[in-house]
């Protein structure tokens, strides 16, 4: 049976004594929910870490300033979370994305927001979406896995599934997942992706990261 988010929050703060560590995923299945729920009852946010791998220009939370006594844990470090850098409240670990997959399966964590599709008929979940770095997190015993079930999470047929019932909780995000705007580009940045897309053959197969220049290409 879901949860709501506050209660969830307090059963997980009391079992870690007011001091919880937890995983909160990026890209654009970061749990919105989670945010908000965290930002109505700031005394719920009071003494946690939050760990994750976070994107600039897609996840804007500054999870660190949900409570004055707050921190994070990143990868990345951006604008959202430079003030908190500064503070001494975000601690910036500049790792590749394969020793970020090492790293969480490791780091301590009292539990773990884990982004999934809706049960199928067979009460299966798809990681979809949190495909690059949930099952670092799915594979740990010593981690308290919490399902975040969101309605509009696709489901496809061969990414990795899970019975509902390898999560300790679940709880249900009816916020939309974050996507990305195309930005407005300079003349030059245009100039670029234009002679990237001149480059590409019909069938071609193309690896990029985020950015702008990259949208534009595409």
């Amino acid at each position: 049976m879901a949860k709501t988010w506050p209660a969830l929050l307090e059963d997980i703060r009391s079992a870690a004594g007011g001091t919880p560590r937890l995983y909160v995923p990026g890209g654009p299945a970061e749990p919105s929910g989670l945010a908000a729920a965290l930002k109505d009852a700031p005394h719920l946010a009071a003494g946690a870490t939050f760990v994750g791998v976070w994107l600039p220009g897609i996840n804007r939370t500054a999870w660190a300033g949900l409570a004055p006594d707050a921190k994070a844990e990143s990868t990345f470090l951006y604008a959202d979370h430079r003030t908190h850098f500064e503070a001494g409240r975000f601690r910036l670990l500049p790792l590749h994305y394969s020793a970020a997959w090492d790293w969480l399966k490791t780091v301590p964590l009292d539990a773990a927001f884990t982004p999934v599709s809706k049960p199928d008929d067979r009460g299966r979940v798809s990681l979809a979406l949190g495909t690059d770095l949930s099952p670092a997190l799915t594979a740990r015993k010593d981690v308290r896995l919490v399902a975040v079930i969101r309605p509009d999470m696709p489901a496809p047929a061969t990414s990795p599934h899970l019975p509902l019932d390898t999560f300790a909780d679940v709880v249900e995000d009816e916020s939309p997942l974050i996507t990305l705007a195309d930005p407005p580009l300079s003349e030059e940045a245009r100039a670029i992706a234009g002679h990237v897309a001149g480059l590409l053959g019909d069938g071609a197969t193309v690896q990029s990261g985020i950015g702008s220049v990259q949208q534009i290409a595409m």
